[in-house]
């Protein structure tokens, strides 16, 4: 009994150490801004222009929306409007750039710092 306890054990420290040491950014490479996208291998400034254009839509699509700003204060170091004007969203730390395989855009996320 004892052995299923702690194979028990061992088997959820080696799932939560798994998800906890997933990489924030899948597939793709985390930028600050457009400059910081140009100046690394693999990214061109076409490619960067047209991601970094995106940045309202993808704040839009993460959804992160607070009624006030101390609302979001109280979760977020910085917060800004969100891009609709109807809430407080957590200013982004960087993006999360996905390059398709054809070279486009597959997806940009935002990602944020850490919480208060």
């Amino acid at each position: 009994m004892r052995i299923l306890v702690i194979a028990f054990i061992i088997g959820v420290a080696a799932i939560m150490s798994w998800i906890v040491l997933q990489p924030e950014c899948r597939d793709g490479e985390i930028f600050e801004n457009e400059q910081q996208c140009v100046n690394t291998a693999g990214y061109d400034r076409r490619f960067c222009e047209q991601a970094f254009s995106r940045k309202k839509d993808a704040i839009h699509r993460a959804g992160n929306v607070f009624a006030t700003q101390s609302d979001c204060q109280m979760r977020h170091p910085v917060c800004i409007e969100y891009p609709s004007a109807h809430g407080w969203t957590p200013k982004p730390s960087g993006y999360c750039v996905v390059r398709a395989s054809d070279g486009a855009l597959a997806t940009m996320v935002p990602v944020y710092g850490p919480r208060k």
